[in-house]
């Protein structure tokens, strides 16, 4: 047994029937996927699906969930009907977090839940403090898993997307206090799909109004000044005006 993987379902084990938050990113897959070996059906992943979920996340969770023969439940949620979530200041994320939380927890009273924050992940971000304050409980973190040991131990287990890089919601692709409705949500979501198809895959389509940031990595940024007539061919098709290109931070 891999002397990391042992620990965490010894954890999980101590904590008992759970529910664990899955989006379907590396380290909540990790979770479900040692959840499952150490609870058996006593776990069930569930996936809040909200405004911000992007219809290809939803998918990916969805299909991981059937790979993995879990027990699985969609929690469809309106995060745009709380006005401190659609007005943007900058702690939308811990109003965002504790709605979705909280009513998991509501969904599966008396049931411990888990979700997949690492060791390397801050405590003082505004979404984490919202689950600390609810009692969630974060069992790579707390097995003091990084997310190199993440990926690694994902990798070990034959875990699909071990290698696959970090997402954010796409509410993060609009600028604080730049109020979130669901058309400027659809405008980023419908532009990254189309430069998906163009190839360019990790991306963030900054959303600033008019104008459109595009960051790419460092190793795409030749091939997105190939492809700039076409960015801005299908950036002003959904009504950007302006667009500029920028290298992501990893």
């Amino acid at each position: 047994m891999n002397t990391l993987f042992t620990p965490l379902l010894e954890r999980l084990r101590a904590i008992g029937p759970l529910v664990a938050a899955f989006s379907g990113g590396v380290d909540s897959t990790l979770l479900v996927r040692a959840a499952s070996q150490a609870l058996g059906p006593d776990l069930l992943a569930v996936t809040a699906a909200t405004e911000f979920t992007p219809a290809r996340d939803l998918d990916l969770a969805r299909d991981k969930a059937r790979l993995l023969g879990l027990g699985h439940e969609v929690l469809e949620l309106s995060v745009l009907a709380d006005p401190q979530v659609a007005a943007n200041p900058p702690r939308r994320c811990y109003h965002c977090k504790r709605l979705i939380f909280s009513a998991i927890k509501e969904r599966f009273p008396g049931l411990p839940l888990v979700d997949g924050t690492n060791a390397d992940d801050d405590p003082a971000r505004p979404g984490l403090v919202a689950l600390a304050e609810l009692g969630v409980i974060s069992p790579l973190k707390d097995c003091g898993l990084v997310k190199a040991e993440v990926r690694r131990l994902s990798a070990w287990l034959g875990l699909p997307g071990f290698d696959a890089p970090s997402n954010s919601c796409l509410a993060t692709r609009l600028l604080p206090g730049q109020t979130i409705t669901r058309a400027e949500l659809g405008r980023v979501e419908a532009l990254e799909e189309a430069l998906r198809a163009l190839g360019l895959e990790d991306i963030r389509a900054r959303n600033q109004g008019a104008h459109l940031r595009l960051e790419v990595q460092a190793r795409d940024l030749p091939l997105a000044r190939d492809l700039l007539p076409d960015i801005k061919t299908q950036a002003g098709g959904i009504g950007f005006t302006s667009v500029s290109l920028a290298e992501r931070n990893p």
